[in-house]
């Protein structure tokens, strides 16, 4: 690789970092935007957005916190180590919060919101003749049973989505000012 492809590289692995951080700051505003109007009043269609981000920023959000947390520990940028500090320690909360078999709803809600169909969730047959009963290692008719459980136990979906809500309004509100305490730390001075 020459210089010039290298520097160019170099240039790019910059932007996306960027536009990475600009993203994810994005996320993270809806994320607490979603669980103010929520709590407030239900609505489906925030509910909907809010599973997807909920699920999101507990997932792959939280891997990217750690990696940025972790790039950072040779920095001087504190404010953005507690940041990120404080931050990694709120979504493992909030993640806990679930039990296994909630959490796989969740996902499922997540996956209902954001995809067309849903048959990962049901025994198939691939083109190749493969007979698909299980999704990330559970047995699909496990699975669909312990929805079930989960729906009847909260009154159907709406009041999973409420029971949702009121668990963890409390703490992503608590983690948001944490994280804003952090911000107005720094930007006093």
């Amino acid at each position: 690789m020459n210089k010039i492809e290298y520097e160019r590289l170099k240039l790019d692995y910059i932007l996306q970092t960027h536009a990475n951080e600009e993203l994810f700051g994005q996320w993270l505003r809806k994320f607490f935007y979603l669980n103010s109007e929520l709590n407030k009043e239900y609505d489906s269609i925030y509910q909907s957005s809010f599973y997807v981000v909920f699920y999101e920023l507990v997932t792959a959000g939280l891997e990217y916190s750690k990696k940025v947390f972790e790039s950072l520990q040779n920095s001087e940028n504190h404010e953005k180590k507690e940041f990120y500090s404080e931050l990694i320690g709120g979504l493992k909360i909030l993640k806990l919060l679930f039990s296994e078999s909630e959490f796989e709803f969740i996902e499922y809600k997540r996956h209902s919101c954001s995809h067309i169909f849903q048959n990962h969730y049901e025994k198939r047959i691939t083109d190749k003749g493969k007979i698909i009963t299980k999704r990330k290692g559970k047995l699909i008719d496990k699975l669909n049973k312990e929805f079930s459980e989960t729906i009847l136990k909260h009154g159907f979906e709406r009041g999973f989505d409420e029971y949702m809500t009121q668990k963890l309004y409390p703490k992503i509100t608590k983690l948001y000012n944490g994280l804003e305490k952090i911000k107005m730390q720094y930007n006093r001075n």
